[in-house]
């Protein structure tokens, strides 16, 4: 069974933050590293990180086994870090999990969520908790044409979920983690509070 691909999106400049996101502790390691961890515990294969801003500042804290490439049009949109994870990808990867640095999710929740689109062989899955839409998203490589052809003016991503709305896997999960996203600091400081509380 060939493995599914991942690109990890940390490009941005963290403006809402105030600091890098990348760079945040997050179960007692760099935001970044604990991505990238997870991913690859949950049998992901490339594992490509996209980085734009301050590249050097970030790129220590990757993984050797997570392949690093550098978006020096991040200021374009997140669309087009995207397109510079999907021209890195290996040509005989089937299937592709795009996830941003600010949305850190586990192991577990990234093996059944892996496990299940391979199931359903799916066209996309995305995880589903009480109705509300998650990620990360995965896509089959049979889109990749249409991922290729993406911007933030159509809304990026988005606009090829909504086109094939009736062939996607939804999997319903347990957890609010699959809608965690951190942007502000305060998102964060109540996204910390509740993980010490569970």
């Amino acid at each position: 069974m060939q493995n599914i691909a991942a690109i990890l999106l940390a490009a941005g400049e963290s403006s809402r933050m105030g600091q890098p996101k990348a760079l945040l502790d997050w179960e007692g390691v760099t935001l970044i590293r604990h991505q990238v961890d997870s991913l690859l515990h949950a049998g992901a294969s490339p594992v490509i990180v996209v980085l734009g801003h301050k590249p050097k500042s970030i790129s220590p804290e990757i993984p050797s086994q997570a392949i690093i490439v550098v978006n020096k049009n991040y200021k374009n949109g997140r669309s087009s870090s995207v397109k510079k994870g999907l021209k890195a990808l290996e040509k005989n990867s089937l299937d592709i999990a795009i996830l941003g640095v600010d949305q850190p999710r586990s192991p577990s929740l990234l093996t059944t969520l892996f496990v299940e689109h391979r199931k359903a062989k799916a066209l996309i899955s995305r995880p589903t908790y009480e109705g509300k839409h998650g990620h990360p998203i995965i896509f089959n490589t049979r889109l990749l044409a249409e991922l290729l052809d993406i911007d933030d003016e159509s809304q990026g991503l988005r606009d090829v979920v909504h086109r094939h709305e009736e062939a996607i896997h939804d999997v319903q999960v347990s957890t609010t983690e699959v809608l965690l996203d951190l942007n502000s600091p305060e998102e964060y400081q109540a996204a910390v509070k509740s993980r010490a509380r569970n």
